[in-house]
C-alpha cells in the first residue's frame, strides 16, 4: 500500500479569498509524478513558476482540451489553466499563461480556516 505524501501550507495572500483567506492552512496532496492525473476543474492546486520557482495556490478553471475563460483558444495538452478566486488581487494564467503538468506541486485536500483575514471562518473544508 502506498501512502500519499502531505504538506502543511500557510497562506500569505489574498487572491484565494474566500476559497482560502490570509492566515488560513491547508494540507495539499503531493503529486508523486508526472504520469498522476490532472486535477480537474475546480480543484485548488499548489504550483512553482517562474524564473524564481515560487510557489502559487490557484483554483483549475480549465484542462487540456477546454477553452481558456474570455478566449476562443484552448488549454494545451498536459497543461491546466489556473485563477485566483479573488480576480482583483491575483497573479495567475490570466498573466502568465496554462501551467504545465511538470510545475504543478499537489493538490489542496484539507482547508484548516484560522485565518485573520476576512475570509477566517470557524468550519473546515476538504476535498476528498
Amino acid at each position: 500500500m502506498t501512502f500519499p505524501r502531505l504538506r502543511l501550507l500557510y497562506v500569505t495572500g489574498n487572491s484565494m479569498y474566500p476559497g482560502l483567506a490570509y492566515g488560513d492552512c491547508a494540507i495539499v496532496k503531493l503529486r508523486m509524478d508526472e504520469s498522476e492525473p490532472l486535477p480537474s476543474v475546480g480543484s485548488i492546486v499548489l504550483f512553482r513558476h517562474g524564473p524564481k520557482n515560487w510557489e502559487f495556490v490557484k483554483r483549475v478553471a480549465a484542462t487540456p482540451g477546454d477553452l481558456v475563460p474570455g478566449s476562443s483558444e484552448t488549454v494545451p495538452l498536459h497543461h491546466v489553466w489556473v485563477l485566483g478566486d479573488n480576480p482583483k488581487w491575483s497573479s495567475d494564467s490570466r498573466h502568465f499563461g496554462a501551467i504545465a503538468a511538470a510545475e504543478l506541486v499537489g493538490t489542496v485536500i484539507l482547508r484548516i480556516p484560522i485565518g485573520i483575514g476576512p475570509g477566517a471562518t470557524d468550519s473546515i473544508a476538504y476535498d476528498t
